[in-house]
Formats: C-alpha cells, structure tokens, sequence
C-alpha cells in the first residue's frame, strides 16, 4: 500500500474478518506452527482509487503477536514492528494464475471464473520466524509484474 500512495493513488484496506484458530497440520506445513498452536487469521480486501483489487487471507503467529485483534489491522508491517519489535527481514512469495472462485470474485465484484493472480507469500522476521503467511487472489488486471535481477559479486545473474 506504500507504493500504491507514492505513485499518488489511493489505497484503502477493508477488514472483512478476524478470527483466532489452532494450527491444523495444513499450518504446520505451509507456516511452521505447531499443530494446535494459536493462530490468527485476518482477512481483508484492499482498493485501489475505489477499486477492489484483491482479497487476502492472513495467518500471523499468535505467539510473536499477543492481542492482535486489539489494534487497528489496516497496515500489519506498521503494526508488528512498532506495537511488537518485529521487522520484516524476508519474504517468500509465490504466484499462480488461476480463475477466481465464487467468494473471491464476489468480494472483488466480479464472476466467477475471473482470471486471477493467485500469491502466497511467507514473511519472516529478524531472528527467522514465520510471522504471517498470507493467500493474496488478485484481479487480473489490476496488477504488473516487474521483476529485477542483478548479478552478484561474481557477475551471474
């Protein structure tokens, strides 16, 4: 949502839930968590100058974020390092295309079967850990890909 503002647009972000969970072992594998550890799952929807351009389901660690849930969830990255010492050192992040199911496309307004952007992304903190893993399922044409590689010290790309 940084970038979207420097480029002089206007993001807006829209809790649609929050919940707390276990980690089934479906967490465990794709997050790290123990099963049966607490989780808490958020989920949004986030705009662009007005238009719904993605919906996210979002894991976070419950226990490197104890009461979560008590503070605004409109800008996570904000929140984990000021509220609890944490700063997003990496990511992982995948994509897929795929066509938007029938929830995903009616919280973007569109039918289903909408071809989509599907991201799965891992974040993890300064001493390692999983703090958020998110499902993003993006409008397909809401977006650009740009990717930038530059070699390393010995000259590979």
């Amino acid at each position: 949502m940084d970038i979207v503002s420097a480029q002089g647009r206007v993001p807006e972000t829209h809790v649609l839930s929050n919940n707390e969970l276990i980690a089934s072992p479906w967490a465990n594998q794709k997050f790290g968590a123990e099963v049966g550890a607490p989780l808490y799952l958020l989920c949004r929807r986030r705009s662009i100058d007005g238009l719904d351009v993605l919906v996210e389901h979002i894991n976070v660690n419950a226990k490197l974020c104890p009461g979560l849930f008590d503070h605004p969830l409109e800008c996570l990255t904000d929140l984990f390092r000021e509220q609890y010492g944490i700063r997003i050192c990496r990511t992982q992040i995948n994509m897929y295309p795929a066509p938007l199911n029938d929830p995903q496309a009616s919280e973007l307004k569109v039918v289903a079967g909408t071809p989509g952007l599907f991201l799965t992304r891992a974040s993890y903190d300064q001493h390692d850990n999983i703090v958020e893993y998110d499902q993003a399922f993006w409008r397909h044409d809401a977006l650009e890909i740009s990717i930038a590689v530059n070699a390393g010290p010995d000259g590979v790309v």
